[in-house]
């Protein structure tokens, strides 16, 4: 019964200590590195990186700091490359050769 106890205690922290690494790697660009390796829960990495971004932590639960994690790096990302298109529908201004008018007229 003991060992059990123990190889179940090992088996969680091992669980654990793999999540903080998946999670180092994921914020390591956003808090820093030297940030990340000083924290040791994967929560809490989450939730640094989350401040870094502008996000209110606040209520939220250990469990739900993933998930938001993975939806606020997904908006950053798309924020950063994303430029913004030129309008397609605006009409050339009347004293424009594209309007029609001559190249060659005078104002």
């Amino acid at each position: 019964m003991r060992r059990h106890s123990i190889d179940l205690a090992l088996a969680a922290d091992r669980a654990r200590k793999r999540e903080a690494d998946v999670a180092r790697a994921r914020v390591a660009n956003i808090i820093g590195m030297d940030h990340a390796m000083r924290l040791d829960h994967a929560s809490s990495m989450y939730r640094e990186a989350l401040r870094t971004l502008g996000y209110d932590t606040g209520g939220v639960s250990p469990d739900g700091m993933e998930p938001l994690f993975v939806m606020a790096a997904q908006t950053a990302m798309h924020r950063a490359t994303h430029r913004p298109s030129i309008a397609q529908d605006a009409a050339p201004a009347s004293d424009s050769p594209l309007a029609g008018a001559s190249p060659r007229r005078k104002a």
